[in-house]
């Protein structure tokens, strides 16, 4: 019985997105290279996120998010 509704659930579903006429736009965004910097590095109270090229920090997904 769970298969069955499992089933209708994922065939419902299917048909709605398949019903939808609009196309989106897919932007994909790979970052590599950043050796486990999460946060940059440098002296911490230099980091500053939202601002680059200001400090000697390298690196950090904020200054990443902040370009994005």
């Amino acid at each position: 019985m769970k298969r069955f509704i499992i089933l209708v659930l994922a065939a419902a579903l299917s048909s709605i997105a398949f019903g939808q006429k609009k196309s989106g736009k897919l932007i994909i965004l790979h970052t590599n290279d950043l050796h486990s910097n999460l946060t940059g590095f440098s002296p911490e109270l230099e980091y500053t996120p939202c601002q680059t090229n200001n400090d000697s920090t390298l690196a950090g997904f904020s200054r990443i998010a902040t370009v994005i």
